[in-house]
């Protein structure tokens, strides 16, 4: 699970893998529960061609695929039960031969397939079903969507999987048309954002040795930062929802883990890319409409000025749409830097991107194997990147990758770890 990342002008794709784990040995043997997904999996294929095919480099990256096009459901048996894995929070180290069968980053994607699923058998006879869907075509909402499509293939016969949309070019020209009005931000422009990768913008090089954590927020957790942002906006500040809190949370823990390091940067970035999907209502949509543009602040004002004022910039931020953002990150840095990636890339504070899944209907799919014991995120092996989850229990959980060195300053941040607790 470890990845040893050096600098380099190459950026790091990856596959959102998501991951429903079924204790109880199902009523049918493990080739017939494959059988049964495989039968879903060709459905969703057949409706939406593009699921099963492989990528071609190109500007902007273009899809192969036939009317053959298929996704063999690989059928893999692990030496794990679902208590032991349990107990350990699901340790994406500790139990690699399951999760390092899921691709995470990949330096780059010709010929890679868009779509893999997986189903494991666990040695106490559960169950575990994965998919694995490449990032620069969809996020984890068309991730999802694709895992609930499947599922309703296996258990309905009747049902009929609807085509999403993955039209590259039309996408760019929404993009282009949700930032008219601001000159600086011309089509070229956007065909540059539109070829990197979402995923990177948490992926800034660094060095030394990555490994990958979870912490989890719970329910009380959640409370509790819900009710000091009602109490600061007493003041008349309108009132910062929990998942703005939970970034400012995170951002920082992630600006003081850099300051003890002895970054000597002025700004600090976070936020990370900005999904525009619910501006120009979507529907049925499975490729990428992110813009890249981080939220930036000094480090004095993001560690001096506390939780809610932190939390209030986010919330302007988001609410306030994503072209004015990326016109002042542009203004912000030097010369202009059309290149945001690399110019942040290059300095020593590198950009912490917060991942809001938990609303994603994750505990709602259903292959029809019983009831799920729990569903998992295949961590990124990308650093500063923070994807959340929901837990099951009305908080959620957060998987993060980090350098080893920066590890022990999140876990003796006395404010971070006042909310959260390391699972892993």
């Amino acid at each position: 699970m470890s990845l040893n990342v050096n600098r380099s002008d190459s950026f790091m794709r990856v596959y959102i893998g998501l991951i429903w784990f079924y204790p109880r040995p199902p009523t049918t043997s493990l080739a017939e529960v494959t059988q049964q997904v495989q039968l879903g999996v060709d459905k969703v294929v057949a409706a939406t061609p593009e699921l099963g095919g492989a990528f071609r480099e190109g500007t902007p990256v273009r899809v192969e695929y036939t009317a053959e096009s298929k996704v063999s459901v690989t059928c893999t048996e692990v030496p794990y039960t679902f208590v032991e894995m349990e107990r350990d929070g699901f340790n994406q180290e500790k139990y690699s031969q399951l999760f390092e069968a899921i691709p995470s980053v990949t330096p780059d994607i010709e010929g890679l397939p868009v779509l893999r699923v997986w189903v494991f058998g666990l040695s106490c006879g559960g169950v575990a079903v994965a998919t694995a869907t490449h990032h620069i075509l969809g996020d984890g909402a068309a991730a999802a969507d694709i895992a609930m499509s499947i599922g309703r293939a296996c258990v309905d016969p009747e049902y009929e999987p609807v085509a999403m949309w993955s039209s590259r070019d039309r996408e760019r020209e929404m993009l282009t048309a949700s930032l008219k009005g601001d000159e600086k931000v011309d089509d070229s422009y956007v065909r540059h954002l539109h070829q990197i990768t979402p995923a990177t913008a948490g992926a800034l090089q660094t060095q030394g040795r990555v490994g990958s954590y979870q912490f989890v927020l719970r329910a009380e957790s959640l409370r509790r930062l819900k009710e000091i942002a009602i109490i600061g906006g007493k003041d008349g500040e309108e009132v910062c929802s929990t998942n703005d809190m939970v970034v400012a949370l995170f951002w920082r823990a992630h600006a003081r883990a850099l300051v003890s390091h002895g970054s000597t940067s002025e700004y600090t970035y976070s936020g990370g890319p900005k999904d525009l999907r619910d501006a120009v209502g979507i529907i049925n949509f499975l490729g990428n409409m992110i813009v890249l543009c981080p939220m930036f602040a000094t480090k004095s004002f993001v560690l001096d000025h506390g939780l809610v004022p932190v939390a209030r910039l986010i919330r302007k931020y988001t609410r306030n749409g994503s072209a004015a953002g990326l016109l002042q990150f542009i203004e912000v840095m030097e010369n202009g830097a059309p290149d945001i990636l690399a110019t942040l890339g290059a300095t020593d504070s590198p950009s912490t991107a917060f991942s809001n899944m938990t609303r994603l209907p994750l505990r709602q799919v259903d292959f029809g194997l019983g009831k799920m014991g729990t569903a998992q995120l295949r961590s990124f092996c990308t650093p500063y990147i923070v994807h959340a989850i929901d837990d099951g229990a009305s908080g959620f959980l957060a998987n993060i990758c980090l350098p080893e060195s920066i590890l022990a300053s999140f876990l003796s941040d006395e404010e971070f770890m006042s909310y959260a607790d390391q699972v892993y």
